[in-house]
């Protein structure tokens, strides 16, 4: 802004607040006066800062990540300076957790805004001890394999064994592959094997023969 000698206030403001100046006059006598004066610009924002997450990192599941996420904010506001901001800076989430809020909050001649995210972070693999009901079936018995998978923070999905098959006998060791997955999409594969075998009920009696 510029003050004329005739009084006369002119420009643009480019910033809301209130300023203080002083005005000086001289006489052809060489007296001199001033006065403090202040101007008041006021806004006509009447919308707060617009918040937007940036988040990345590798992305997992059912809302989960599965690596180290960064979060970084973008503030703007078209119309008016924004004066103040709180936790808009980058962070880094490492440690695994089953919901952090993070939270920005800025203010602009607008009003204050603030916008928040939740992230889940799990990057170890569920854990898995397959378990066969027989590790020496019988010719055509019929087995099962569980999994038996845990996972303590997003929770065990999903727990997949390959097929038991039976209807031959070999003297290899079948091995049967299981899958846990969890909820976060993590996986982990344990193998387990079994043995079938023939069953022996005993010698008949001889056969007599003329």
């Amino acid at each position: 802004l510029s003050l004329t000698a005739a009084g006369t206030l002119s420009g643009t403001p480019n910033a809301a607040g209130s300023f203080n100046f002083t005005v000086q006059a001289e006489d052809a006598n060489g007296f001199v006066a001033e006065t403090a004066y202040s101007v008041v610009i006021g806004s006509n924002d009447s919308t707060p800062p617009a918040i937007v997450a940036q988040v990345t990192g590798t992305v997992g599941t059912n809302g989960w990540y599965r690596g180290n996420v960064v979060v970084e904010w973008s503030v703007t506001d078209a119309e008016s300076q924004v004066t103040t901001s709180t936790g808009c800076g980058p962070l880094v989430v490492s440690v695994e957790t089953a919901g952090q809020l993070i939270t920005c909050q800025a203010t602009s001649a607008g009003g204050t805004a603030s916008q928040s995210v939740t992230i889940k972070l799990d990057k170890t693999a569920p854990t898995a001890q397959p378990a066969v009901s027989n590790v020496r079936p019988l010719l055509n018995e019929v087995i099962t394999i569980q999994a038996n998978g845990v996972d303590a923070l997003s929770g065990v999905a999903s727990e997949v064994c390959g097929t038991t098959a039976t209807d031959s006998v070999s003297l290899l060791v079948k091995r049967v592959n299981c899958t846990v997955t969890d909820d976060a999409g993590n996986s982990v594969v344990r193998q387990t094997a079994y043995r079938v075998v023939y069953g022996f009920q005993g010698f008949t009696d001889t056969v007599l023969n003329p």
